[in-house]
């Protein structure tokens, strides 16, 4: 019987620590990127966690890196849409928030555009998502338009 419970115990703690716990929702952040004549298209559709955030540590890189300036970037709320002012950074490889905090306190109903003049550039790196105060397990889109 001893035996029985340590096994338990064992593969619960297994369970807990692969899988986050028990009705712990997953973060997920799937990255499309589009090359067009000069101007490449980065696209998340991302998935915050049970804590409301997708952490840039774990998911949601681009798949290359860029180089040049980034002139547009818009973010929208999905169906299951995130709390109201939400926040949303981009990160380079020096943890460098290249949106220049244009993407804090995004709205839950509205799609919102930032412009050129108040995002940053990037020089050769890969860019990863962060999103905080997003609620549980809600989702949205952010794209990036950036110009060689």
């Amino acid at each position: 019987m001893k035996r029985l419970v340590k096994t338990l115990v064992l593969v619960s703690l297994f369970v807990f620590v692969c899988f986050g716990g028990v009705g712990q929702a997953a973060q997920t952040a799937s990255v499309t990127e589009y090359d067009s004549v000069g101007v490449f298209k980065v696209r998340w559709d991302w998935t915050s966690n049970a804590a409301g955030t997708v952490n840039e540590t774990t998911v949601g890189k681009s798949l290359k890196s860029f180089h040049g300036k980034i002139v547009a970037m818009v973010t929208i709320p999905d169906t299951n849409a995130p709390t109201d002012n939400y926040d949303i950074s981009i990160l380079d490889n020096d943890g460098h928030d290249v949106l220049l905090d244009g993407g804090l306190n995004r709205d839950t109903s509205n799609t919102e555009y930032v412009k050129k003049a108040d995002l940053g550039a990037v020089n050769g790196t890969r860019l990863r998502v962060k999103v905080l105060n997003a609620g549980d397990s809600n989702q949205g889109v952010i794209i990036l338009w950036i110009k060689q």
